[in-house]
């Protein structure tokens, strides 16, 4: 068996678990998903290779490069997802994935139905070789750019780091992934400026990705639970209703509970104005001025059934490391059953009151009483000394 084919085995072989790997550790992570994602347009990338490595005719090589190239798009589509959550630049512009996909999506349309990029391919003693389209170069430029994007913003995040232990988790991970991609596109590359054919090397160096990120994993549980998911855990756990607002008061986040509470999706939640939520916080912010946060805040809010339920809330002030506010944390507790009980003991204590006024006259005329029977009796004992 050809041992490059081999090698792109083991590099197919290495993508397919490294991906089931990651995600299995958890499903839920936006940064396991999207490394999966990844692993599995390597895969495609991976197949293509294969195909064309082993085509006998000049149509199946055609389509290995098409299959290849179109998993080249895919993965350098997805991990620049992942280095921008990675590097926590998705929570600073939460719309910035809008314009990832439709360069991409052009590109890969391009690809399947025309050869621009690719005008036909031709049989050499090495194998096929492609040669190039029109459009030869720009599809290579557009991988590379989103991949030096990703790089660039994972270096940037690793500079800024404090953390020794984490610095040297960026720094693996920005290895693991560079090396596999830069050699895949100096080898999609060099065919055509030297006129030779190379096999293609990305598939064969994730094997290197592999054992980096498994390294990483094991040593640095990277990607396992982290901080973050902790606290989303929290949110989706948490009985009490959390909003989080930035300093035109936009909604940002809000939890489960206060979604179910509304009878609104998340959707329809965040982007809006605090003020345009059922909430009744009149005076509240008027107090957050004068002190850091508020707590046992009393306010009310319209529920899904029109209903108006009292709430307590605390709020407290976020800033940025310039001690600058960028917003703020709203927690607001359902005190609809400590009203009623409080309601309710009210009331029985004026019970308990009237009733002890009812006792006290009651005790006073007994007293009275007494006191006139007594009285009588001296008055009749002086009568009888007299007689």
């Amino acid at each position: 068996m050809n041992i490059y084919l081999i090698l792109l085995l083991i590099g197919l072989i290495a993508n397919i678990s490294l991906g089931t790997y990651i995600i299995g550790l958890n499903p839920g992570s936006w940064l396991n998903r999207l490394y999966a994602l990844v692993s599995m347009s390597l895969i495609i990338w991976t197949v293509g290779d294969i195909i064309f490595l082993l085509a006998s005719s000049s149509t199946i090589a055609m389509l290995g490069d098409k299959v290849s190239t179109t998993g080249a798009f895919i993965t350098c589509l997805f991990l620049l997802n992942f280095f921008i959550v990675f590097t926590k630049v998705r929570a600073s512009f939460p719309k910035i994935f809008v314009f990832l996909y439709p360069l991409i999506i052009l590109f890969i349309s391009l690809e399947l139905t025309t050869n621009l990029f690719v005008s036909s391919v031709s049989l050499t003693p090495n194998g096929y070789t492609i040669l190039p389209g029109i459009l030869y170069g720009l599809d290579i430029a557009v991988i590379a750019l989103y991949i030096i994007i990703g790089l660039v913003l994972s270096f940037r995040f690793y500079t800024r780091l404090s953390s020794h232990k984490e610095r040297y988790q960026a720094l693996l991970l920005i290895i693991a992934v560079s090396i596999p991609l830069a050699f895949g596109l100096i080898t999609e590359l060099l065919p055509v400026v030297i006129e030779k054919n190379l096999v293609p090397q990305t598939s064969m160096m994730t094997t290197i990705t592999a054992i980096i990120v498994a390294y990483t994993i094991a040593k640095y549980n990277l990607m396992a639970i982290t901080p973050a998911m902790a606290v989303n855990n929290i949110i989706k756990t948490m009985a009490d209703y959390l909003v989080v607002i930035d300093t035109n008061k936009t909604v940002v986040l809000v939890d489960d509970s206060l979604q179910e509470a509304l009878g609104k999706d998340k959707t329809e939640l965040v982007g809006k104005n605090l003020d345009d939520l059922p909430l009744s916080l009149e005076g509240l912010f008027e107090r957050l001025e004068a002190a850091e946060f508020v707590n046992n805040f009393d306010a009310e809010m319209q529920d899904k059934d029109s209903s108006t339920i009292p709430i307590s809330v605390n709020v407290s002030t976020m800033r940025d490391k310039k001690n600058e506010p960028i917003g703020y944390v709203l927690v607001m507790r359902n005190i609809k059953d400590t009203k009623t009980l409080i309601k309710s003991l009210e009331e029985d204590k004026k019970t308990i009151e009237s009733s002890n006024k009812e006792l006290e006259q009651m005790n006073k005329l007994m007293v009275g009483r007494e006191l006139k029977m007594i009285e009588l009796k001296n008055e009749i004992k002086e009568l009888k000394k007299v007689n």
